[in-house]
């Protein structure tokens, strides 16, 4: 159980638990693959070898070229066509807007180790990205056991570009995050969705963020730069509000549509799995098994 004012969190235990009952959705309708690849359970021993890139923390130790490693002292990894099971990256935002409303960064991180685990279950590749100050690589081990501190104040276009430096590439790929960004959606979908097999959007959004009823004298603190703004919250302000915000909603389900990616926006205290029913498995992120 997370304080009102932590910023780290973990996931619970049920919420991991649930991937006895949810698979992976993108991969049960993969599309765009390359001639011949198909999905199991398991990698298979006709992968086809293709390229090396550096090692990164969720990698399969059994892909590290150890060869390599004792000629250059560099940690690489071999990469494969993936013929037969696809990879999963999960991409979660870790910046502190996420966290102003903890109900946000606890369905976030749980539906990420949610999906990780599934995944893991079906015998997939996984790799988690938290967007925080920096880029960081966390097996899902270290996920469940330290959690991940929601406090980045790096821009979330930002944090994308220098995540596409890293990204190995044709991969079903689901992003989480609330999208609130000053830049537009547009081009980070496009950013997300550049290389991947199949892209996954889920949208975390507090209840306070969809239905605001505040009214009155407010003043607010940027959960990311630390300032201060007054406000007047009357029913011009809250209908001007409500205006921006479903331009946001129908941007990022527009973008997801013309990119043929899935989008899923889910009320944070209303729990994951009342998510999963109700937004997640109707979308196609994750399925019964």
């Amino acid at each position: 159980m997370n304080r009102p004012n932590e910023t780290r969190f973990t996931p619970a235990p049920e919420a991991l638990a649930l991937s006895r009952r949810f698979s992976v959705g993108l991969a049960a309708n993969q599309r765009g693959g390359l001639p011949g690849e198909r999905l199991g359970k398991a990698a298979g021993s006709s992968l086809e070898f293709e390229d090396r890139r550096e090692y990164l923390a969720g990698d399969d130790l059994r892909h590290v070229d150890w060869r390599a490693f004792a000629r250059t002292d560099q940690l690489l990894v071999r990469q494969y066509r993936e013929e037969v099971s696809p990879r999963l990256e999960v991409v979660l935002d870790a910046s502190a807007s996420m966290a102003a409303h903890p109900a946000k960064a606890q369905v976030a991180v749980e539906l990420a180790g949610l999906l990780a685990t599934a995944a893991r279950a079906d015998g997939m590749q996984v790799r988690l990205d938290v967007l925080g100050e920096e880029v960081v690589g966390v097996h899902i081990d270290e996920l469940v056991a330290a959690g991940v501190e929601f406090s980045g104040a790096q821009p979330l276009d930002e944090q994308l570009r220098q995540r596409e430096a890293r990204s190995a590439g044709r991969a079903l790929v689901v992003c989480i995050s609330d999208f609130l960004c000053e830049r537009g959606v547009a081009g980070l979908v496009r950013r997300l969705g550049g290389r991947a097999l199949r892209l996954g959007l889920v949208q975390v959004m507090s209840v306070a963020e969809l239905e605001p009823d505040f009214d009155g004298a407010l003043r607010l603190t940027d959960a990311e730069s630390g300032q201060l703004r007054d406000l007047v919250l009357d029913a011009r302000a809250l209908k001007d509000y409500r205006e921006r915000l479903q331009r946001l909603l129908s941007e990022v389900a527009g973008t997801a549509r013309a990119q043929g990616a899935v989008h899923a926006v889910v009320r944070a205290e209303e729990g994951l799995e009342r998510g999963l029913i109700e937004q997640l498995v109707p979308a196609g992120v994750l399925a019964p098994r």
